[in-house]
């Protein structure tokens, strides 16, 4: 559903057209300007470099038509790692296979590749804000949301806009018969007509609670599939893993116990996949007995946390120990977080759908851990869970892939949800 409201939102596939030429256009460019690093007369051994450099850049097309499905893209961003994996891919090849290669011709390549995606990128998105109709109120939080998504909202078919995408209803059944023709009309035109829900979720990213319904929560069959996939290639990144992770666990260990009194590590139960209780594994980021008068909301500035903890949190490197709850089943690379019992107890009963993010098994990071972060009561909770909602209905490679590029960015630049 995602990609056919972006898709009918974009005006056309002429830029398709010129990221493939672009490509052409880059390739022979880059071989213009570094031919003095390869020898033209061996083209036997040049033409397998330029044909992987091709690949490459048809992979990161690829990538970036996949990705940007998504709402809340950093489309620059996800350009870069998109080319980073392509030319990872394609260093490995050419030392796999000994193919001739030119590091010249290589880095001005990717230079050019991402310079051309970047412009064609602004090219495509200069167009102005796209319009939609909605025949029902829209609050202004809404409205300040969908407006951060280049989206404007019309309110009304008599708001005087003779252009615009497409129309949203947040409630068909209570249309008064005469907008129900109206609509029917516009349908017949070709005007595409999206239920709120949908939209909303197209271009923020979330599922609202006020209009979840059994369509838009749906299990899909490709989920089973994908599930023992993804449990399998978690368990063999994780095994790899393992060694540098002790190695920095251990020295991290070492500073826990410097700075203050108390055990390494922080064990907890936590709620999992069908409501199942496990034992969440952390690194200790508070003084002992922080929690004696009972479990508190985490906080940005927590006076609980101790000088290490709070580099530790920063950097995410407190969940480290979680590698061993995914060997275990407990958990999964991307998820939902899991709760405490306490807590969680009490949100399935004050919010509604609480349970439904039990449908698959909490991750070290997810959909609403990069985008909502911290939260402090039911309020914040219900957003959290909105974006939870959109990943347990969304689920698929490519959302677990933008979420895993997204988790990056944010361990390298220490900003970001927590």
């Amino acid at each position: 559903m995602i990609r056919r409201i972006k898709k009918n939102h974009r005006k056309g596939n002429i830029f398709l057209f010129i990221k493939f030429v672009a490509c052409f256009i880059v390739i022979l460019f880059s071989f213009l300007v570094v031919f003095k690093s390869v020898d033209i007369l061996k083209y036997k051994h040049t033409i397998p470099m330029i044909a992987l450099v091709v690949v490459g850049y048809l992979i990161t097309l690829m990538f970036l038509q996949k990705l940007s499905m998504y709402p809340k893209v950093n489309y620059p961003g996800l350009i870069l790692y998109s080319l980073i994996i392509s030319y990872l891919a394609i260093v490995s090849m050419i030392g796999g296979l000994r193919i001739y290669y030119s590091r010249a011709f290589l880095l001005l390549s990717f230079i050019f590749s991402f310079v051309m995606l970047l412009a064609l990128y602004f090219l495509e998105n200069k167009t102005g804000k796209f319009k939609f109709v909605s025949l029902s109120p829209i609050s202004l939080a809404e409205e300040k949301a969908f407006a951060k998504s280049n989206i404007e909202i019309l309110p009304g078919l008599d708001s005087g806009h003779a252009d615009y995408e497409g129309i949203i209803i947040k409630e068909i059944k209570d249309l008064p018969p005469d907008l129900a023709l109206r609509i029917t009309a516009e349908a017949i035109k070709g005007i595409p007509i999206y239920s709120f829900a949908e939209f909303y979720a197209a271009f923020l990213g979330k599922v609202p609670l006020d209009y979840v319904s059994p369509e838009l929560l749906e299990r899909r069959m490709p989920y089973s599939i994908y599930s023992d996939v993804k449990r399998t290639l978690e368990f063999v990144a994780t095994l790899i893993c393992l060694i540098p992770a002790a190695v920095i666990g251990l020295f991290i260990s070492v500073l826990i116990k410097l700075d203050s009194k108390g055990p390494i590590l922080y064990i907890q139960e936590r709620v999992g996949q069908h409501g199942k209780v496990f034992k969440l594994i952390k690194f200790r980021t508070m003084f002992l007995d922080s929690e004696s008068d009972g479990p508190q909301f985490a906080e940005q500035n927590d006076s609980r946390v101790t000088k290490v903890g709070k580099i530790l949190r920063k950097t995410r490197l407190d969940e480290l120990p979680q590698i061993i709850n995914i060997l275990r089943d407990d958990m999964s690379l991307v998820g939902p977080r899991p709760e405490q019992i306490p807590f969680a107890r009490e949100f399935e009963r004050l919010i509604p759908f609480y349970s439904l993010r039990y449908a698959i098994k909490p991750g070290l990071t997810g959909w609403a851990q990069i985008h909502r972060g911290y939260t402090s009561g039911i309020d914040d909770t219900k957003e959290k869970l909105e974006y939870d909602l959109f990943y347990v209905k969304y689920l698929s490679p490519w959302l677990d892939l933008l979420i895993i590029f997204k988790t990056l960015r944010i361990l390298i630049t220490g900003f970001g949800a927590r």
